[in-house]
């Protein structure tokens, strides 16, 4: 889903909320991931469902979950327009989007570049993944690259767009062929709820493009909250 980012407020990125770390090592204490400080913790909860049975008639048609997953990542801001992340991720996945129920475990490091002007902030965002699967052995990398725009309406209303490429950097023989692999565009509203949660709705349309079988048409209606824990 898009990584968002709204003029005016510290980033909490595709995610959005922030919650305290803990580490055997190390302990962290939430005040180190307050709003103005350098560091950034983020979790996010995944769940997607589409629409089958198209293009027949609105009586054969249905929505089913497609996916569900949890992500995580650690940031730290190196000043106002610079961010870097690393984080995990876990995704199940089901027909459509995988042939067969597939369990994905996901890393990645990511660089942020935003800056913010009278007539929006613009965001670009680029993303290294490491991506495994329970199904078969292979790691599959992956470069993801984000461009954004967010525009406010007035203190409440903001209105947001995104088109995010995605690029296999090799072939694996679980599915990623090296090349294109697919495409995002997201136009949506999002709302500040308070101080600290807003909410976003908006339209997304996803093009996977597939090697063997047919390319993949996917059109979401969205729906985020994001609540900032470090208030």
């Amino acid at each position: 889903m898009p990584r968002t980012h709204i003029p005016g407020r510290q980033c909490l990125g595709r995610k959005g909320a922030r919650a305290n770390l803990r580490d055997p090592e190390r302990s962290w204490d939430l005040r180190q991931f307050r709003q103005g400080l350098a560091w950034l913790y983020e979790s996010d909860l995944l769940l997607a469902g589409n629409q089958i049975g198209t293009p027949y008639s609105a009586a054969d048609q249905f929505m089913v979950f497609s996916a569900v997953g949890s992500y995580t990542s650690l940031g730290y801001k190196i000043n106002e327009n610079h961010t870097l992340y690393a984080g995990y991720g876990f995704q199940h996945v089901l027909e459509p989007l995988a042939s067969v129920p597939t369990n994905e475990n996901r890393g990645w490091q990511q660089y942020n570049f935003e800056v913010f002007m009278p007539y929006g902030g613009f965001k670009l965002s680029s993303r290294l993944e490491e991506r495994t699967v329970n199904n078969a052995g292979g790691l599959a990398l992956r470069a993801r690259q984000l461009v954004q725009w967010t525009y406010p309406l007035n203190d409440l209303w903001y209105l947001i767009t995104a088109e995010e490429v995605f690029l296999n950097l090799n072939t694996v023989a679980w599915g990623p062929v090296a090349g294109y692999d697919q495409n995002r565009v997201f136009a949506g509203i999002g709302y500040r709820l308070t101080n600290t949660t807003r909410a976003e709705i908006g339209y997304l349309n996803n093009f996977i493009n597939r090697d063997l079988v047919e390319d993949l048409d996917v059109n979401f209606l969205t729906f985020n909250v994001y609540v900032d824990l470090t208030e």
